[in-house]
Parts: structure tokens; sequence; C-alpha cells
């Protein structure tokens, strides 16, 4: 199961758990019983489910005592402290994390680990100097030589995160150079994810400047933590993303969409620090889109960007006018006809399941979305996208039959083409706003702009 969880295959470990369990139940012997809760319980702490966590853990300790595990007491200070910290409860925090520290110095092989632990949770709760102080004396024996050590991808991801969070901008780079040839890979120590690499790469490529680079790892974090479904840690890498983008109507959004998940896993500490970054009510940027002849004028803040009348701007434009609007290609490009011969598609029975599944499909994706969870956003969209190409196939404008081979998948293809010509085109002018309709200008066989609850911008025409 940890193995699986080192990979990031949280589905796969899920069924090992489930499977687990049950032969540990069939047992009844307290160290699989052990194990298993120990497990199950971080699995609920990855999922934002604290309160489910917390009788787990519990009932995890006295198994352990049951069995005579050395390591039960130490393994549940660890889990109390990250519940915590999650939670942002400073005193308890700060109480389990005494008691952990206390345990797992009266395990030498853990020493180091131990140290690290409180050192990142120290730094988290705004504290700088003991975290930079260990983090010191651990980078005097060099990234490459931790790196060679007992849980050394894991040390090293923490000492990353310490880095970032105490300011010590010395170390970045060679813990970059070592930690780089791990990217991917999931920090785990004691059976508790403490993060991961590309998370810390994000992190340490921020401290030196290397804005661009930041932004891809962050991303790469935030897109691995949510496929792992660990809502606290996507949370904690978006808010750093945020940070990465302070000053952007991005980085505003991000920092907006953090504080509202936090709102609803009562996760305190980081709720504030989100809030903190978010813009304003009403501070969003105003764009304008005019029509002069044979070019567009597009004006954003103080940028503004001249764009030939193309088709590409043509459908954008369209959209732009339409928010939350879904519009056929064959709408788009404004296809008045369709050749009719031969024998309908699809009856009348077929076309209503297929519009009812739609439907469906529809109002999950709308769900995930408000969830945060671009994996299931993008696993339905693509039954979606499959879905309409079935429909489009049998039916054309106005709802008629479709008796031959239209022409809505070269009208698809086109359209996207154009689009994204015209988007990328507006990106090196203005790579922010660029950005915006890169990430809600929806293609296939229908599109669509969907600036979400919070547009950070604000059409005029």
């Amino acid at each position: 199961m940890i193995c699986l969880v080192e990979l990031g295959d949280r589905v796969e470990a899920e069924k090992a758990l489930v499977a687990y369990g049950r032969c540990a139940e069939e047992l009844r012997g307290p160290l699989r019983l052990f194990y298993h809760r120990c497990v199950a319980a971080h699995f609920a702490f990855l999922d934002g489910r604290f309160a489910d966590a917390e009788p787990l853990i519990e009932e995890a300790l006295a198994l352990g005592e049951s069995a005579h595990v050395e390591a039960a007491e130490h393994l549940y200070h660890q889990h109390k402290t990250v519940v915590a910290l999650a939670r942002g409860d400073r005193d308890e925090t700060e109480a389990q994390l005494a008691a952990y520290a206390g345990r797992m110095s009266q395990r030498p092989e853990f020493t180091a680990f131990g140290h690290c632990v409180s050192a990142l949770v120290q730094a988290k709760l705004g504290k700088t100097a003991e975290p930079k102080a260990f983090l010191d004396m651990a980078m005097s024996q060099g990234a490459p030589a931790i790196a060679g050590q007992p849980l050394g991808i894991c040390l090293l991801t923490m000492l990353s995160e310490i880095a970032y969070r105490t300011g010590a901008t010395g170390h970045a780079q060679p813990l970059f150079d070592v930690l780089s040839q791990y990217d991917g890979c999931v920090a785990v120590g004691a059976g508790v994810v403490h993060g991961l690499v590309s998370h810390a790469l994000g992190l340490l490529a921020s401290m030196v400047s290397r804005t661009e680079e930041a932004d891809r790892h962050l991303t790469a974090a935030a897109s691995q933590a949510s496929s792992m479904r660990a809502r606290p840690l996507f949370a904690r890498i978006r808010l750093d993303h945020a940070r990465l983008l302070e000053g952007t109507a991005r980085g505003a959004e991000l920092a907006a969409e953090v504080r509202d998940e936090c709102a609803e896993l009562g996760m305190k500490l980081l709720h504030e620090e989100a809030s903190a970054h978010v813009a304003p009510a009403g501070l969003t940027r105003s764009a304008s889109l005019r029509r002069e002849g044979e070019y567009w004028s597009l004006h954003c803040g103080q940028k503004v960007t001249r764009l030939r009348n193309t088709k590409g701007m043509g459908h954008l434009a369209r959209l732009l006018a339409t928010p939350g609007t879904e519009l056929h290609v064959l709408d788009l490009v404004s296809e008045e006809s369709v050749v009719q011969q031969g024998l309908p598609v699809l009856d009348a029975t077929a076309k209503a399941a297929y519009r009812a599944r739609l439907a469906e499909l529809r109002a999950e994706r709308d769900e995930a979305e408000s969830f945060n969870d671009p994996a299931r956003v993008d696993r339905v969209q693509a039954e979606i996208d499959a879905l309409v190409r079935e429909l489009s196939g049998a039916m054309g404008l106005g709802g008629r039959d479709r008796r031959t081979g239209s022409s809505a998948e070269r009208a698809r293809l086109n359209v996207t083409r154009s689009l994204r010509t015209i988007i990328a085109r507006i990106t090196e002018g203005d790579p922010e706003l660029g950005h915006h309709l890169d990430t809600t200008i929806r293609t296939g066989t229908y599109c669509e702009y969907r600036p979400g609850p919070r547009p950070p911008v604000t059409w005029s025409w």
C-alpha cells in the first residue's frame, strides 16, 4: 500500500487497503489491524476528512500497544500533529509536536527525520530561527549525502519547504540540483505523505527567480495532488502558486479558490493566509474588444493588442459575448445546410437517451469543478466530447436528422485550430490575458467560454 502511495497511485492504494483490511478483520491479529487503521487514518487525512481520521488513529494506538509496536506512540503523535496543523489549531499542534519529537528522539534511526518534521511544522507555523538553524546544520553534509540516507528523498523534500518558508535562498540551488532527478515522486516517511517533489522543485525555482520553471512545477504538483485526492496538500500547493503569481488576476483567482476550499475543509490557518492574497471584491481586469474594419482592438489594462479579423477572432468574439453558453461548431461557422440523404442515423428513442446521459454528465462535470477535482473534470469532459460526437454525427442544426456524413468533424477541427491560434497570438502580447483565455475557452464539438463564478476579467464591447 505504501509503495503505491509513493507512486502517487491512490486508486490502487485504496484497493490494496480494502483487501488488506478484509484480511486483517478475518485474522483479527492486532498488528495487522494496527497497520490497517494507520493507513486508513492517513487516507482520511489526505481526503480532508479530519473528523473521520481521529477515531481511526485512536484505535490504531490501542491496537499498536496491544501488539507491542514500539513505533505506535510516535506514529500517533505524528498523525495528531499534522491534523492539528491542517486544522490550524496552534496550541494543539505545538503540544502534539513536543510529544512527537520526544518519542522520535528515543529511536536513533528516526532522530534526523523527527527533527526535520518538527522543523517543517515550526516553519509552517511562521517560526524561522529554529527551522533555519536545523536546515543549516542538515545541509552542512551536502544534499547528495542526504539523498543517500534512509528516507533521503523525503528529507530533501521537507528541507526544501523549510528553505522556502524561512527564506534560506542560499540552499535553493543545491537542493534543486539533487531533487530534480526525482521529479514526480511522492515524499513518504513513516507511512505519511510529507510532500511532493514537484512541489518542492516549484518552491526552489521560485526562490531563484525562475518563475516560468516554478509555474510549471507547481502546476504539475497541483495536478498530482488532485489525482491523489489529497485535498489539504492540493490547497497548500495552490496557495504557494498564488504567491508566485502575486499581483496578477490569476494569482488572486487561485487564492480565492484556496480560501473557499479551506473554509469547506476547516483549515483555519491556511484560510487566513489565502484570504490575505485574495484581491478585494471588484478588483478585476477590465477588457474591451472592438471591431475596427479589418482589425480587432483588444484593450486590457494598459495593454492594447491589434488582431486581424480572422475566422478565429470571429469565433472568439462570439464566445466571449455569450459566457456560459455552449455553441455547436456548426453554429460558429454558420453552416446553413446539411446534406439530407439516406436514413436517419439514430431513432427518437436513442436520441432521447443520448440527451439524458449528456445532461447527467454535464451536471457531474459542474460538480467536479465545484470540488476542484481537475482529474475528474477531464475524465467526464472526455466522455461528454465522445457522446457529443456521436449525437452530432446523427443530428444537424435545429435538431434535424443527419442522414449522411456531416461536416461537423471538419468544423470541429477548423474551429479548434483557429481558436487556439488566435489565443496564442493574444498570449504573445498579454500573457496573463492569454492564460485566462487558454484555460476558460473550451473547444470540441461544442465550444464555450467558461470564466467561472469569480471571473478575473470583465468584458465590454
